[in-house]
């Protein structure tokens, strides 16, 4: 067999395209995992809710924490404080009513919200801290 400079050329460009097309990409930086313990202070606002649909009671204010327990379509919460999480959601941070059950619940699954629990004519909102 005769090897020549122009065969020689192709295996190079050959075993050059070969060996590109397995180039390892960088893999991107993994997203911050979300915070499910990074509140503490719960102060009793005003407000409550009724589940519109049924969805978890979470540890913290991210769909990816934990749960406490599912709540039913119609369950009423009472609000103690609120947050807007790193993806722009508000939660809120509630006892189930008739319980003393807490946790945190996205105002996207509730409906009759209302404000005024002591009928004093003033929306008291804490923020969770």
């Amino acid at each position: 067999m005769r090897v020549t400079k122009m065969s020689m050329a192709r295996a190079a460009v050959a075993v050059a395209t070969a060996a590109a097309m397995f180039v390892v990409s960088p893999v991107p930086a993994a997203q911050a995992a979300d915070n499910c313990n990074e509140y503490s202070s719960f102060p009793n606002g005003e407000g409550a809710g009724t589940m519109e649909v049924t969805a978890n009671l979470k540890v913290g204010p991210y769909s990816s924490c934990g749960t406490v327990r599912s709540l039913a379509v119609g369950t009423r919460v009472f609000k103690h404080c609120e947050v807007m999480n790193s993806y722009g959601n508000i939660w809120w941070y509630v006892r189930v009513s008739g319980t003393s059950t807490y946790g945190w619940m996205s105002l996207q699954n509730l409906t009759n919200i209302s404000g005024d629990d002591n009928g004093d004519g003033m929306n008291v909102t804490y923020a969770c801290l």
